[in-house]
């Protein structure tokens, strides 16, 4: 375990989508914030950050977000995730 460890972000390099994941200061439960689409923005509040998606996808060509990709049965924004 890291305790310091408050937030990661994992990238997909298929679609425009970032899986930002937080861990709460209350319980210590992760909650999931997904950002989809080159027009989205992750915010990351712990460094006072803001990254748009079309920067993280710069020199990316991705596909469109399909209805049925992995991860739709994923926890909703800021939902827990166990």
């Amino acid at each position: 375990r890291l305790p310091s460890l408050r937030t990661y972000l994992l990238v997909s390099q298929d679609y425009a989508l970032v899986e930002q994941y937080e861990r709460g200061d209350d319980t210590g439960d992760w909650r999931i914030i997904e950002t989809e689409g080159l027009d989205g923005e992750v915010v990351l509040p712990a460094i006072d950050c803001r990254l748009p998606m079309s920067a993280i996808y710069r020199r990316v060509t991705v596909a469109p977000y399909p209805d049925n990709a992995p991860g739709d049965s994923e926890p909703t924004e800021g939902e827990p995730v166990a």
